[in-house]
């Protein structure tokens, strides 16, 4: 992790320091400039490979990451069943094909959408119903990602991303100071006569989320001062996502996992 840590400050540091701050701020892909700049061509396609190789690295556990967060969305309620992803139902697939079929004709699909969606599912189902692939909630992710491309510019995905995330990841660090003030501190009690337990809770020091979150604070404050667009549209998107957990806090009485059945479940 230290190597790690400081390999990526000496590279920071290294871009501010070969390129201008407003060449850095007008391209999209500083590192292959910068790769350019010392290297000429030979260097460029030397970083590209390199960032691409990294992109491909971090796609793939994104498709099987955020796939799970629609999962977990699934059991708790916030978006249909059907996107659950695992065979908590214990269906077997000509079991699944029945009921796929008898719930799409009594809600008067087409004919031919229910073929689709069946046999679909026949394809699917070794890697759906024994493996737990989330194979509908990757398409539903894809279908989403695909949508945020298609609505906006390259640049302007990067800010909304970046900004959402690090917003997202500020109330998960300040979260901290909650769970500390009303969780108990670890007991290390322990005989004098057996062994010293080994400690199985890390608890960093209140510096670092401090530190952390004074920053994230400044990155987010100054990308929606930037581009106060993407500010609003975070602002929309938070204030649906809250509006749909109150909702289903109201309506069910508290966010519960789903009640399963042999039988299936809801849509």
């Amino acid at each position: 992790m230290l190597i790690a840590i400081t390999a990526f400050t000496l590279m920071t540091a290294a871009l501010y320091i070969v390129l201008p701050f407003s060449e850095i701020r007008d391209t999209d892909t500083p590192v292959i400039t910068f790769g350019t700049t010392l290297y000429g061509p030979v260097g460029a396609f030397a970083y590209t490979i390199g960032i691409s190789l990294s992109a491909l690295g971090s796609l793939n556990s994104n498709v099987f990451a955020i796939g799970r967060l629609a999962c977990a969305a699934a059991r708790r309620g916030y978006i249909p069943a059907v996107f659950e992803g695992d065979n908590s139902a214990g269906m077997s697939v000509a079991e699944e094909d029945r009921w796929l079929k008898d719930r799409m004709r009594d809600r008067g699909w087409p004919q031919w959408i229910v073929e689709i969606v069946t046999g679909f599912a026949r394809v699917t189902a070794t890697k759906r119903l024994d493996a737990g692939v989330p194979i509908y909630a990757m398409l539903l992710t894809a279908l989403l990602t695909t949508l945020y491309i298609m609505m906006g510019t390259f640049r302007g995905l990067l800010i909304f991303i970046g900004l959402l995330e690090y917003f997202v990841f500020t109330l998960v660090v300040l979260s901290l100071f909650r769970l500390r003030r009303h969780s108990p501190p670890p007991s290390h009690s322990h005989s004098s006569a057996g062994p010293k337990p080994v400690a199985t809770v890390y608890r960093t020091r209140t510096l670092n989320p401090v530190v952390f979150c004074t920053l994230s604070t400044f990155l987010v404050a100054r990308g929606v001062l930037v581009e106060p667009t993407q500010g609003v549209a975070i602002v929309v998107m938070l204030g649906v996502g809250l509006g749909v957990w109150m909702w289903k806090e109201r309506k069910g009485g508290g966010v519960a996992e789903r009640r399963r059945t042999r039988s299936g479940v809801d849509f």
